[in-house]
């Protein structure tokens, strides 16, 4: 081989790593830009329960959904028709249910939307008491919930409604926040 041709040969190998490096890297960038994006998910779950523990090993909430989807951005996840059920100390468990819901940075702060239910089964400590609202924010790890929505509260021979509420599902304190009506209901005695 002559020097000419060498040289040759070494500018096309030159270009070729250049324009290899710089495929890597327009890859590497350009994926992690889709990822990132908030309309980009990063992990799809059909049929998800999540369980979350109390320092002492006992249950403290569950949340089921038939659908989950997980975005990186702001650690965001939407849930179809969640399920989650609040245990606690006091009477049988709250089971909380919803069309949809979302959240960010984890499960710590849940928002609730279209046909959101609360209801807790009749027990030896407590009468059946059914909440509806058409959007709600659950704080699990508080085992609160709250929303400026108007509700209806459905007891045994009751139903109130009100503009409002904040409820404390462990304590089962529930204020109802303004407008409130409350009205026999006769199928219930």
């Amino acid at each position: 081989m002559n020097k000419k041709q060498i040289f040759f040969t070494i500018v096309i190998l030159v270009i070729a790593g250049i324009t290899s490096w710089f495929t890597w890297h327009i890859i590497k960038i350009s994926s992690k830009t889709h990822i990132d994006q908030p309309h980009n998910p990063d992990s799809i779950i059909i049929n998800a329960t999540y369980t979350q523990m109390d320092a002492n090993g006992n249950i403290h909430h569950i949340i089921h959904t038939p659908k989950l989807v997980h975005y990186s951005y702001q650690d965001a996840t939407t849930f179809q028709n969640p399920d989650i059920t609040i245990i606690n100390a006091i009477g049988n468990p709250w089971h909380i249910t919803a069309d949809k819901g979302n959240s960010q940075y984890g499960t710590t702060i849940i928002n609730l939307l279209n046909n959101v239910r609360l209801h807790q089964a009749a027990s030896a400590n407590n009468s059946e008491l059914t909440i509806t609202t058409v959007a709600a924010t659950i704080y699990a790890h508080k085992k609160y919930i709250t929303t400026a929505n108007p509700v209806t509260v459905k007891k045994p021979g009751i139903i109130i409604t009100a503009v409002g509420a904040n409820a404390y599902l462990d304590k089962k304190n529930i204020n109802l926040l303004s407008q409130l009506k409350e009205q026999y209901d006769p199928e219930k005695k």
